[in-house]
């Protein structure tokens, strides 16, 4: 999925904070998130902080965000084999070095208050995990009532992210019924793992919330909404197939 993105430049200094030949040799080359950064990028493009700050927390934000998508491709089941005991470790200590960059960031700029109000929410959004993981253990699939976990786990940073700046405001729409399913849909087209999971009833009302959160912008004219607006036309051919 293409993502355009008018300041690559950044983006290359995050590809430098996120590459490192040993986590490579590990598990891969860095997966940067770009449907996500593209996302954040519109919020903070809103905010009035300075051009180095916002760079700041779009790097920081999406490091994090990546430490948690590689914790989150650790099986929850396991064998007592040695090769698959060692792959967990692997993707543990990988995950932990994506974190490791963001809080090494911050500190150095002194982002204190940040650190510790990420460091809430990320613990907000492993419980989210947890139990969405408890809901397919006692039912094989994810129940309708498993929504707010999923928007929580998927969307839990960006939420943090605006609350962090106070950008209720801002806003011509309201973000947070906007964005969540936008990076609900996102994460469940990049991840069949977990779309298999899922109910059908779940399945309908995702979609139900992803119609609901276009048509809050679709009348929008700004070129930030014009933004937005393509982020949803490229996920549209698969929601109509899958949703």
């Amino acid at each position: 999925m293409s993502v355009h993105t008018s300041d690559q430049k950044w983006i290359e200094e995050l590809k430098s904070h996120a590459t490192e030949p040993l986590v490579e040799s590990m598990i891969g080359e860095a997966n940067i998130p770009l449907f996500f950064t593209k996302v954040i990028q519109l919020l903070l493009d809103s905010c009035d902080i300075d051009i180095e700050r916002k760079k700041r927390f779009a790097i920081g934000v999406t490091l994090l965000q990546m430490g948690l998508e590689v914790h989150d491709q650790i099986p929850v089941h396991s064998d007592s084999s040695s090769a698959h005991t060692a792959s967990r470790q692997l993707l543990v200590l990988a995950g932990d070095y994506y974190s490791s960059r963001y809080y090494r960031l911050f500190s150095l700029h002194g982002e204190l208050k940040a650190i510790a109000f990420f460091s809430d929410r990320v613990g907000e959004i492993n419980k989210s995990r947890l139990n969405l993981h408890l809901s397919m253990l006692r039912e094989n699939r994810l129940p309708h009532g498993s929504y707010d976990d999923l928007i929580k786990f998927t969307s839990g940073l960006f939420a943090a992210l605006a609350d962090f700046f106070h950008v209720k405001e801002i806003f011509s729409y309201n973000w947070d019924e906007v964005i969540p399913p936008l990076l609900l849909v996102y994460f469940l087209y990049s991840r069949p793992d977990w779309y298999m999971e899922i109910s059908d009833s779940l399945r309908k009302l995702v979609c139900q919330k992803w119609i609901a959160a276009f048509h809050k912008i679709e009348h929008e004219h700004d070129s930030a909404i014009a933004e937005l607006k393509s982020l949803f036309d490229e996920l549209s051919p698969w929601v109509n197939q899958h949703l």
